[in-house]
């Protein structure tokens, strides 16, 4: 793939994610809308090769106060992404994505 149709399929990508993350706001937002947007996330993140052992995903619009006592795993242009502490009901770790609009 030439490096202009990896900025395109980047571009989309971001797009398509922000869009989602959109509609989540929205009233009635159907749960799949919740679930594609996970997995948009999840597949971003396993492209930037930051994690692939993220199993507990929140996701919040953007808020620089909030980071400020967050362990920060990654951040970009779309996103920054915390670490958290384990659940109590299922041990795993927390992550939240705080997504820049």
């Amino acid at each position: 793939m030439e490096n202009g149709e990896f900025e395109n399929k980047g571009a989309k990508e971001i797009a398509n994610i922000r869009e989602l993350f959109g509609l989540m706001g929205s009233e009635g937002a159907e749960k799949d809308t919740k679930i594609e947007l996970m997995e948009a996330i999840l597949n971003y993140l396993k492209r930037k090769e930051v994690s692939d052992d993220i199993n507990n995903l929140e996701m919040l619009a953007f808020d620089k106060k909030e980071l400020e006592n967050r362990e920060e795993v990654f951040q970009d242009e779309l996103l920054a992404l915390t670490k958290g502490d384990p659940d109590e009901e299922l041990g795993e770790v927390v992550y939240t994505a705080w997504i820049k609009e």
